[in-house]
């Protein structure tokens, strides 16, 4: 039933939460379908209840998860991404962020981000991962800031086609360049910041037409290159302006993935 229904704010039982987790340890190959419907089943419970994050926490969910971010085999990848989207709403608990950062979490994040340039999919989860562990925590974004790459990639995916990961990567740049972040913004304006996210701002890089929700999605992206500007370009009247005109951002990093997951 878990693994099947629509994720609800309804409290599940911890012990249900504990045996859900425990199946997930499995290694044995012919355990994996019930593997994968345990992992659906959490999935399909963290993103609406703090109560259930706490839980399956507590039950050793990260650990499980990293373990699930290990595994190589092609057959994998479905499993790998529900893990990436089980830690995604696991960090959006504060106290759980510093936990998420002192694993190897953000550099199987980072890795995917990377390599899943293709699965839109992936990239939604792994970018909205990184956006929400990063959020507020000031060490996680270090850890960021210092590997090879990672601005001009987030900057490339600002570019991307689908535009959820255009949000969750915007997400990312602004939380990357917030908490006086001057080496980060640096960095971000020599690949070209500035330019890249003034089209973001005004337009320029919308495709439309795949209905209200991608509408949704195009607008926050907007607000977030607005919100960045405003940062890299202080005191800047065109950008302070677009800003009063677009609004704020509804979505600052650390919304849970909410998306029905299935076996």
């Amino acid at each position: 039933k878990l693994a099947t229904r629509r994720a609800s704010t309804e409290i599940t039982d911890p012990n249900v939460i504990k045996g859900l987790v425990g199946v997930m340890r499995g290694h044995d190959g012919e355990e994996r379908w019930r593997r994968k419907q345990a992992l659906v089943a959490v999935c399909n419970i963290l993103p609406d209840s703090r109560e259930n994050r706490e839980a399956a926490y507590e039950c050793g969910l990260l650990d499980v998860c990293l373990n699930l971010l290990s595994e190589t085999t092609n057959e994998d990848h479905k499993m790998r991404k529900l893990a990436v989207a089980c830690i995604s709403n696991l960090s959006v608990e504060p106290r759980l962020k510093k936990a998420i950062g002192a694993s190897h979490a953000l550099k199987y994040l980072i890795r995917f981000v990377r390599s899943n340039t293709g699965d839109a999919r992936m990239l939604q989860y792994s970018l909205a991962a990184l956006w929400s562990v990063c959020m507020g925590h000031k060490r996680n974004k270090a850890f960021v800031h210092i590997q090879t790459g990672v601005h001009e990639l987030l900057l490339s995916l600002c570019r991307h086609p689908d535009a959820l990961v255009r949000r969750q990567a915007c997400g990312c740049v602004y939380e990357m360049c917030c908490d006086n972040m001057k080496a980060a913004q640096e960095e971000f304006r020599y690949f070209g910041a500035e330019p890249t996210l003034s089209r973001l701002a005004s337009g320029k890089l919308d495709g439309g037409g795949g209905g209200e929700q991608e509408e949704i999605e195009i607008l926050e992206a907007r607000r977030l290159a607005v919100a960045t500007l405003q940062i890299l370009c202080k005191n800047s009247a065109e950008w302070k302006a677009a800003g009063r005109t677009l609004g704020t951002p509804k979505s600052m990093g650390g919304s849970v993935l909410s998306v029905d997951e299935k076996v």
